[in-house]
């Protein structure tokens, strides 16, 4: 069964779970049933298999996705491929197909390997956490500020904090970014900073379909080399409060 193609996406409710959605389109005349699909690849230790419980007709010219959650990452130098087998329906019976080439045209998988192994290298080095969300009356209005502390870890690497991204919701004051000078040197100390912040965007739907608002995007360099970036999210707690700020200061 050569009529089915396989790719790579990944949705933005995926990203922080590391899940990727192994895509299969039917390019033959006749309808599949995929039961599961597992992926395998050069950035990851093991397969990953999709949930045998969630498979499904491919119609046609149509196009399924089946989610899989990726292993540990493997770091390094090799080139990134993958490749997939299916399990499909054929009358009483399973059928297996492949190993099919997949691609990736949104290089997903690149950067899946380049964030796990950022952030791998990075917290050898320091811990970093949002610590919670206070708000400030100003004469601009509503003012949110997000506290951060960066803690170092005994016996790693030498990080210094570069710059942080805001987000579609979080925009820093002054800037597209946050560069705190207590983190421009290396951190010895755990040390707190504040990133004050107004909304970005004031249409509810903003909030109402947030995927990736409450991640801050961590420019780092370690052992004075510079990482990927590494995403460092708010926490359960204080993603509800960014929320309810972001609503507050739009005047929802």
């Amino acid at each position: 069964m050569t009529d089915l193609a396989v790719e790579v996406r990944q949705g933005r409710a995926s990203w922080a779970d590391r899940v990727v959605q192994v895509r299969v389109r039917n390019e033959g005349a006749a309808p599949v049933t995929v039961r599961t699909a597992a992926l395998t690849t050069t950035t990851t230790t093991t397969t990953a298999v999709s949930d045998p419980e969630r498979g499904r007709p491919v119609p046609p010219g149509r196009s399924r996705d089946f989610s899989v959650a990726l292993g540990a990452p493997v770091c390094g130098a090799a080139d990134v491929t993958a490749e997939a087998v299916l399990e499909v329906d054929a009358g009483d019976a399973v059928e297996t197909i492949g190993p099919l080439a997949v691609t990736d045209p949104q290089g997903h998988l690149t950067r899946i390997r380049s964030e796990d192994c950022a952030a791998a290298t990075v917290l050898a080095g320091v811990d970093l956490r949002v610590d919670g969300l206070t708000t400030q009356d100003t004469p601009d209005g509503l003012l949110g500020v997000l506290r951060l502390t960066a803690s170092p870890v005994p016996g790693g690497p030498a990080v210094t904090i570069t710059s942080i991204d805001g987000t579609i919701l979080m925009a820093p004051l002054g800037g597209a970014a946050w560069a705190p000078p207590e983190l421009a040197a290396p951190v010895t100390a755990p040390t707190t900073v504040d990133l004050p912040f107004r909304p970005n965007r004031c249409d509810p739907h903003a909030v109402a379909e947030d995927k990736r608002g409450t991640f801050l995007g961590v420019h780092a360099t370690v052992d004075g080399v510079p990482q990927h970036v590494v995403h460092v999210g708010t926490g359960e707690g204080v993603t509800g409060q960014v929320h309810d700020y972001v609503a507050a200061a739009c005047g929802w």
